[in-house]
């Protein structure tokens, strides 16, 4: 309430659980706000019994859970601020806090400026959109370090990713999964 100046929250509607069960994301509509009619919330609460669906939950899987976490929360308190252009817009981060061992990043709601659209089956022509987002988005930060963000960030870093690797052993995505790695640990761009 004290960043958004608002008078007091009206309802709140969960958006939906994080990945694994890890939170979950929020829209907090507000009251007599001069600049925020609605906020989210990511919630980031880390299980206490660690499950996946498909057998992922061990301890490397945990800690790449949470570095995740802590890279994306670095990302907003630190990059995000430098997206000001309107060919790959984000949400303004408006604060970050920690309570009981839980994080929750608070951002400005998308759908008040002007992006309330969801797509369940993507056209070809959505697809291109949102691969031109992307593509400026990672062309603004391309030849920018990236202190405080991963090293490798990409689901193809398979020392990260052995039960992954292992699952498939059995299949021909196997065979050239190294090869993939190595190919996108040379590449020039690592954003």
């Amino acid at each position: 309430l004290d960043v958004t100046r608002a008078a007091r929250i009206q309802s709140i509607e969960i958006i939906q659980p994080l990945w694994n069960n890890y939170g979950t994301l929020c829209r907090v509509f507000l009251e007599e706000s001069a600049d925020y009619p609605s906020v989210i919330i990511k919630h980031i609460q880390l299980p206490q019994i660690n499950v996946h669906p498909r057998g992922f939950a061990t301890s490397v899987s945990r800690s790449r859970k949470i570095r995740s976490y802590q890279v994306e929360t670095y990302w907003y308190q630190q990059y995000n601020k430098e997206i000001t252009d309107s060919t790959s817009p984000t949400p303004k981060c408006l604060g970050v806090w920690t309570l009981d061992g839980d994080t929750c990043i608070l951002l400005e709601d998308l759908d008040t400026r002007g992006f309330p659209k969801r797509i369940y089956q993507a056209s070809w022509n959505d697809i291109t959109i949102v691969l031109d987002w992307l593509a400026h988005f990672h062309a603004h930060f391309l030849h920018k370090p990236a202190e405080g963000l991963w090293e490798c960030g990409t689901y193809w870093h398979l020392a990260t990713r052995p039960e992954e690797l292992h699952n498939i052993r059995h299949s021909s995505m196997h065979l050239f999964a190294s090869f993939i790695d190595a190919r996108l640990q040379q590449s020039s761009f690592q954003t």
